[in-house]
């Protein structure tokens, strides 16, 4: 009997001080602090991020007007990338299931039944093997006590992993949408593109019938006859080129939205976009609600807990373990009163030797933990970065419109009036040969400037975090 009280009152022991240290074990966790300008150099209406990309975000390329647009947006949702990520969080989910799981005690029922046969010669009058049957019908119970808080540490790192799963996924939502738009821009370019040199083609075409009446009357040389042919062919080459590279961004954009090329096919897209003005004062908020700002956040808190997880493998593992149910040698007596039979009773494992196994694992938490840390400031940095290119680009490309107009106007006004002297016989047809090329080139930089405009504008709303009130 002092036997048995002594060995409870180890136990007693043993939980007591286990119950004093659990607090200490476990960082908790804190997001770092930042050394970042607190304004975008190109608008003074901005602040420090912090991660909220939780808050709605609307349809954002609505904006733009386009119906083609707003439909094919409607499509991502068939996006193969966008299924897969969405399976992601289902699997984070699960994640978090699995590990709460921990948290409560397990109950099995493991029925069993076995037939032994006993040596004779084991007892001292047995004449023969003695067989006999064993019937249990158990529940057995395992609960471990978390007392460092492994279990809860794990629970917060899965939870942790989950938002950044969601995070990832509208992470991957907002880069598609923005890579959709992106193409279709590039689309509607390409086509204002080609229509654009179809008719410097009716041009060269006409200068070619000029050239050609002129060479039979005997007024200009064969040598221009040529040059005028070159030219016509040089842009039809053009319109060639282009129109592969049509097609390869159409078929881009059947990928996008979850459709094969080969069934997929768009309307030549030349209509002329306005540029939606993004409003200067825009809230700071919408950076923070970058997707991917916050899942290197949320991904930094995980990594924080799993050091909790490595720490609590230092110290004793204490389980409460029983089992209760019916034993009997006979089957017809299994549920009988009195074949009950129960046990109950702690287990504690102590790590005493793991060969530096333990202190790795720790290492290896902080190792990770640094990493995330570096990752999200970085996350941070290249957010700022973004937003500053964004606004810069669209700033410098709107004062480069204006000069790429004026250059567009003087050179087909220059190009027109080079045909006219050559006509009269005033200049000689290279002069005419420059100033179209010159007119072309002047009218595909406007088309461009467009281009990057639009392009530029989409690539600000996906900085900000996509779309505002």
């Amino acid at each position: 009997m002092v036997k048995l009280m002594t060995n409870n009152k180890i136990v007693l022991m043993i939980f007591l001080f286990s119950l004093t240290g659990c607090t200490a074990l476990t960082p908790d966790y804190a997001r770092p602090t930042l050394d970042i300008p607190d304004n975008y150099k190109e608008d003074a209406n901005w602040k420090v991020a912090e991660p909220n990309d939780a808050f709605p975000k609307g349809d954002w390329w609505r904006v733009f007007k386009n119906d083609t647009l707003n439909e094919l947006q409607e499509e991502v949702d068939k996006n193969q990338s966008l299924i897969g990520a969405a399976a992601r969080v289902k699997e984070a989910r699960s994640v978090v299931k699995f590990n709460r799981g921990e948290i409560y005690p397990s109950v099995d029922f493991n029925p069993e039944w076995t037939r032994t046969g006993q040596s004779g010669t084991l007892e001292p009058f047995a004449l023969e093997t003695q067989v006999f049957n064993d019937y249990k019908l158990p529940f057995e119970l395992s609960y471990e006590l978390d007392l460092w808080g492994r279990v809860r540490r794990s629970v917060e790192a899965a939870k942790e992993e989950y938002k950044a799963s969601i995070a990832d996924f509208n992470n991957v939502v907002l880069s598609l949408r923005a890579e959709l738009a992106r193409n279709y821009f590039t689309l509607n370019s390409l086509d204002r593109e080609i229509l654009l040199l179809k008719e410097h083609l009716k041009i060269r075409e006409r200068a070619y019938g000029i050239v050609e009446n002129l060479y039979e009357s005997g007024e200009v040389s064969q040598t221009d006859l040529y040059r005028a042919e070159t030219e016509m062919a040089n842009v039809e080459v053009d319109v060639i080129g282009l129109q592969k590279q049509r097609a390869e961004v159409e078929h881009a954009i059947a990928v996008l939205v979850g459709q094969a090329p080969s069934r997929f096919s768009l309307e030549p897209q030349t209509e002329l976009m306005g540029f939606p003005r993004i409003p200067a004062g825009l809230p700071s908020e919408l950076l923070e609600r970058r997707p991917d700002v916050a899942s290197a956040e949320r991904k930094m808190a995980a990594t924080n807990a799993r050091i909790g997880v490595a720490r609590a493998a230092f110290f004793p593992k204490i389980t409460l373990t029983g089992d209760a149910g019916f034993e009997s040698g006979d089957i017809d007596d299994i549920v009988a009163w009195s074949s009950r039979a129960w046990s109950i009773g702690p287990s504690v494992n102590f790590p005493i030797f793991q060969g530096g196994r333990n202190q790795a694992k720790l290492q290896q938490a902080k190792a990770q933990y640094e990493i995330s840390m570096a990752d999200y400031r970085q996350n941070i940095l290249v957010a700022f970065q973004e937003v500053e290119d964004s606004l810069s680009g669209l700033r410098i490309l709107e004062l480069q419109s204006s000069a790429v107009k004026r250059s567009a106007h003087a050179a087909t006004s220059a190009s027109e009036a080079s045909m006219k002297r050559y006509r009269a016989g005033l200049v000689s047809f290279l002069e005419v040969v420059d100033a179209q090329r010159v007119s072309l080139d002047a009218q595909r930089q406007e088309v461009e400037n467009i281009k990057q405009r639009l392009i530029t504008t989409v690539l600000l709303i996906k900085a900000l975090g996509g779309g505002w009130k």
